[in-house]
């Protein structure tokens, strides 16, 4: 996930019960965008400038699994999909840089 004046993409599509992966790759030195914070899971993590930091969790249920940055500005989502629509979601790749 590209981190550059918000986050690229902004929404990603899981599976419940699946681990979880994101790569997060910090194009910026902005203040804003030094940490990245998942309320709901308890997950905050410091993203060094021109670096690629992974989060790693796994969904429990479906619905929205929000986060922002250190200051509330950018946000995203991850939404966990249960069944069949939970396991497409999974065919879809990451940012162009990082595959």
């Amino acid at each position: 996930m590209l981190v550059k004046n918000g986050y690229e993409p902004d929404t990603i599509p899981v599976e419940v019960g699946r681990p979880v992966r994101l790569l997060f790759y910090r194009d910026e030195t902005e203040e804003c965008s030094a940490r990245v914070i998942f309320d709901g899971l308890g997950i905050e993590r410091e993203l060094p400038p021109f670096q690629t930091t992974p989060v790693e969790f796994t969904p429990v249920k479906p619905g929205d699994y929000s986060f922002h940055c250190g200051l509330s500005v950018m946000h995203g989502r991850v939404v966990a999909l249960a069944g069949w629509d939970g396991a497409r979601a999974n065919l879809g790749k990451g940012h162009a840089k990082h595959g």
